[in-house]
Formats: structure tokens, C-alpha cells, sequence
């Protein structure tokens, strides 16, 4: 194969091989139990909802002049529209961290605890185990210092921050990307902070959002050819201290923009030219120059603090999640594989542990249980809008809702809530909204939108093998996964007006009605 031909080859494979993936992910987000209304579960407030619902589908999906008036305002509102938006969007996070930030539970609330009581042993033996969380702890613990305060309500208004910057940072991809983008990403991103309830769980889901924000942002500064010469040097920084830095926080995180780097290079490749290769190798110089600094001078700090004393040698090794990644039916946590990792002290006892049990769960399932299994922890890993919200054992510490206006928050989102199944049906349609656009795009196959497909790629290629099925582990990657939506949105709204069009739900522009 010559030396150009093998590129559209590549950009095909990359899309064929994301849209087999999502669409297993569309069908089990179909088939969600958050599209379940339980009749013993519905109030008054779920049947207003569904009204509501059903209203705007109406309006929506059929041609009338609400709909034409919608289409028109969102079209030419401007900055006002825009500024409207985003004060709606800021008052419902306002009211609900001011209505809500409960004690989470699980990991979240083993950081917490480090806060208020670093010294406690059981502290000291989680983070001893769980040495990656240790960076978080740091990083709030400074940020408390500064703010004199380490309470729930204070470190959810910081989670509030970082959710809301790293959608402000995508913006700023999106203009690099095309000008164009930016109107429609707003209104993704603003309908999906409505909905997003994880700006109460500050844990490294939420935290990492900046970061791996910006490291597509400097990608996408890197990787801007007609632009400044010192853009490009300047997004290599950027790069470089972003990954990193989420890579500190979260290690997972670091994928989307190692795709896209990677995916450049082989594009790269397709011509030779000594200018173009001294351009790439004093960008490559200098992006490996601010991680390596970046990587040293975090690493360094984690490694010195003096804030948690732990024993590194009781680090769980990363063999175990992937040992856990392959237990049960869906490979999320496994209680007796954690429990293992706490009574074997040593490293090379918990790893032979781990190996034991992988080489025993692939001869029990075989070659053909096993694709089944992968297939289905797909699914699951991508089925729930509500990105596994009430989903980790003890998810927070809450009473009954409160009387006033705090209860719509409470009702809808605490496990003792009469309407949390109404948040988990809203947020399912919308998810299912936002996958069903993103496998229509796939006529739009330029480099952006495959580098974004690589990214996610290589996101659930990294959840099938290690610890997953469940949708929060998607929370890190989904700036990418907006990006793409945004991009391709023009030709996804083709193929599903295309799509109505032949069946019949909607009328071809300019044809005529037989009376």
C-alpha cells in the first residue's frame, strides 16, 4: 500500500469501529431501567414532568409555528440568548449546592474524611492502598487552607468551579476549532449542566474536568497549522502541563489527548518534508520538555507532603483492576477482591492473587463468554444518563427531604426522594439524545472528528480492561465526547432528517400535500 493510502483505510477503521461501539452503547442506554416510570413511583411532580416531556416532544417533533419560533430565536438570539442561558444554567447549580451538598459517600468521602482527620488509621490505611487519591486530597486540602474551610458546601461550590470552567475551556477548543461550533456547543453544554447533579460529589471525576479540558484546548492549539507560530508552541505547554496534571489527578485521563497527538503524528507521516519534520520535532521537544517538568515537580510534591502518612508499599497494584474489571457480570467493583488486596500486605502476594484469579475468570468463560462479557461491561459502561448517580453503595448520608424550596432538589436527587425517578428518565432521554447524534455524525470523517472518535476509543478500550460498568467513569471524558457531538452535528441532523423523511414522520422542504 503506498504511502498515502493507508490514511482513509485508518480514518474508515476508527469510524467503524467507534460506531460499533456506541451503537451497543445507544441500545443498552435504550433499554435503561431509568426509562422505567414504576406505578408506585409516581406523584404529581413526575406527572407534571412527563406532561411537560410530552409537550416538547410534540413541539419538536412536528412542524409547527412554536417549533419554527423556537428554531428561529435560538438561531438569531445572539449574546442575549446566550447570556440567558447561562444565568439560568448558573441559578439552577447556585440553588442546588445551596439546597443539597450532603456527605457523599464511598471514595468521595474517604477524601473528605482526610481533610478533618488525616491522622485517623483507617484514613491512613485507605490511602495507603489507594495511593492515587492522595493527589486530591492535597489539592483540596491547599485550596481549604486558603479558604479557611474544609465543609461539604465548601468543596462542592469548588467542584461547581471546575465543572463550570472546563465547559468555558471547551468553548475555547471549539472556536479553534470553527467558529461555527461554539453557538452549538453552548446550548449542549448548558442543557446538560441542568442535569448534572455530580457538581455536589467532589471527587476526581468532577476535579479532573479542567484539565483534561485544556489539554484538548492545547491540542488543538498544537495542532492549529494557519495559525501564530507562537500558538502552536504555547499549546504544546499546555498540553503537556494539562495532561500531566490530569494524569496526577485521575491516570485515565490522560487518553484523549495522547490519542490525538498520536493520531497527528501518523498523519504526519503521510508526507516527508525536512521543514515540516523540524517543526514537529521542536513542538514534540518542547511538549515533552513542560510534561517531564510538570511530572517532576507534581510527583515530587505528592511524594514529600507530609499532610497523610502513608505506606507506599501497601499500594494496590494496577493488576487488581484489571483483575476486578474482569469479575462479576459487568466488571465493576468486587467487595472480596477489595477485601483480598487489605489482608495481603505485599505487593507480589496481591499481584499473584490478581493473576490467579484473571487466568481462573478467562477459563471460566472462555473465548466466546468472554466477548459476550466485554460486549455487555460496553453497555454498561455507557448505559445511564444519570452517570451512576445513586449507584455506589452508600452514596450519601441524607435524611428525608426538606420542607420548602430545597425539596424539589432533595426529592429528585436523595436516595430517600419520592421523584429520583423522574431525574434518572429525564437524564436518560437526553443521554440517549446526545448518543444518537454523535452515531449519526458518522459521515463526517475529517481529522478533528477522528481524533475525538480515537479518543473515546481508546476510553472504553481502557474501561473494558480495567475496573468499570458503570457510567461515572465517563464523567473524565466528556469534553471529547461534547466536542465530537458539536462537530458533528450539522451532518447527524441530515441523516436523522433524511431518516424521518423516509418513514414517513416528516415532510420533504418544497413537496406539496395531496388534499
Amino acid at each position: 500500500m503506498r504511502n498515502k493510502e493507508w490514511w482513509p483505510w485508518m480514518g474508515r477503521a476508527i469510524t467503524g469501529i467507534f460506531s460499533v461501539m456506541l451503537a451497543v452503547s445507544l441500545y443498552f442506554a435504550l433499554t435503561s431501567e431509568n426509562l422505567l416510570l414504576q406505578a408506585e413511583s409516581t406523584t404529581w411532580l413526575t406527572l407534571v414532568g412527563l406532561a411537560v416531556l410530552a409537550s416538547l416532544g410534540a413541539i419538536l417533533l412536528t412542524d409547527n409555528r412554536v417549533r419554527r419560533q423556537l428554531i428561529w430565536l435560538i438561531k438569531n438570539s445572539g449574546w442575549w440568548g446566550i447570556g440567558v442561558s447561562a444565568a439560568i444554567v448558573i441559578l439552577v447549580q447556585v440553588s442546588l449546592v445551596s439546597a443539597t451538598h450532603p456527605a457523599i459517600g464511598f471514595d468521595a468521602g474517604m477524601v473528605h474524611r482526610a481533610l478533618l482527620h488525616p491522622t485517623d488509621v483507617d484514613v491512613r490505611g485507605y490511602f495507603s492502598q489507594n495511593y492515587n487519591n492522595i493527589p486530591l486530597v492535597l489539592l483540596q486540602h491547599m485550596l481549604g487552607q486558603w479558604l479557611h474551610s474544609n465543609s461539604w458546601l465548601t468543596m462542592d461550590w469548588l467542584t461547581l468551579i471546575a465543572v463550570d470552567s472546563a465547559a468555558l475551556i471547551n468553548l475555547l477548543t471549539a472556536r479553534l476549532l470553527g467558529e461555527q461550533y461554539v453557538r452549538t456547543l453552548w446550548f449542549i453544554q448548558a442543557l446538560g449542566l441542568l442535569i448534572f447533579p455530580m457538581i455536589i460529589v467532589p471527587y476526581t471525576d468532577t476535579w479532573v474536568l479542567p484539565a483534561v479540558a485544556s489539554g484538548l484546548l492545547g491540542t488543538a492549539m498544537l495542532l492549529s497549522k494557519n495559525r501564530p507560530w507562537w500558538l502552536r508552541i504555547l499549546g504544546a505547554v499546555v498540553t503537556g502541563v494539562a495532561t500531566v496534571a490530569a494524569g496526577i489527578l485521575k491516570p485515565s485521563a490522560i487518553i484523549p489527548m495522547v490519542a490525538i497527538v498520536a493520531l497527528a503524528a501518523a498523519s504526519g507521516l503521510r508526507y516527508f518534508k525536512w521543514r515540516k519534520l523540524m517543526i514537529g520535532a521542536g513542538l514534540a521537544l518542547i511538549l515533552a520538555t513542560s510534561s517531564s517538568l510538570t511530572y517532576v515537580g507534581l510527583q515530587g510534591a505528592v511524594k514529600q507532603q507530609h499532610f497523610l502518612a502513608v505506606n507506599p508499599a501497601l499500594r494496590i497494584p494496577a493488576i487488581h483492576f484489571i483483575n476486578m474489571g474482569m469479575s462479576g457480570r459487568d466488571g465493576s467493583y468486587n467487595p472480596d477482591d477489595a477485601l483480598k488486596m487489605a489482608e495481603l500486605p505485599a505487593k507480589k502476594d496481591k499481584i499473584a492473587y490478581s493473576q490467579k484469579m484473571i487466568k481462573k475468570r478467562l477459563k471460566e468463560r472462555g473465548i466466546g463468554g468472554y466477548a459476550t462479557f466485554l460486549v455487555r461491561k460496553q453497555g454498561y459502561n455507557m448505559e445511564a444518563g444519570s452517570f451512576g448517580w445513586l449507584g455506589e453503595g452508600t452514596f450519601m448520608h441524607v435524611g428525608q427531604p426538606d420542607r420548602g424550596w430545597r425539596w424539589i432538589y432533595q426529592t429528585l436527587l436523595y436516595p430517600t426522594g419520592a421523584n429520583t425517578k423522574l431525574f434518572f428518565f429525564v437524564s436518560q432521554l437526553v443521554w440517549i439524545g446526545m448518543l444518537s447524534v454523535t452515531l449519526c455524525g458518522w459521515q463526517r470523517r475529517d481529522f478533528w472528528a477522528n481524533a475525538l472518535r480515537l479518543a473515546l476509543i481508546g476510553a472504553w478500550l481502557f474501561l473494558l480492561i480495567f475496573e468499570g460498568g458503570r457510567s461515572r467513569y465517563m464523567i473524565q471524558f466528556l469534553p471529547a465526547m461534547l466536542l465530537l457531538t458539536t462537530i458533528t452535528w450539522e451532518q447527524a441532523v441530515q441523516v436523522i432528517t433524511r431518516a424521518l423523511i423516509n418513514i414517513g414522520f416528516k415532510q420533504e422542504k418544497g413537496a406539496v400535500i395531496q388534499q
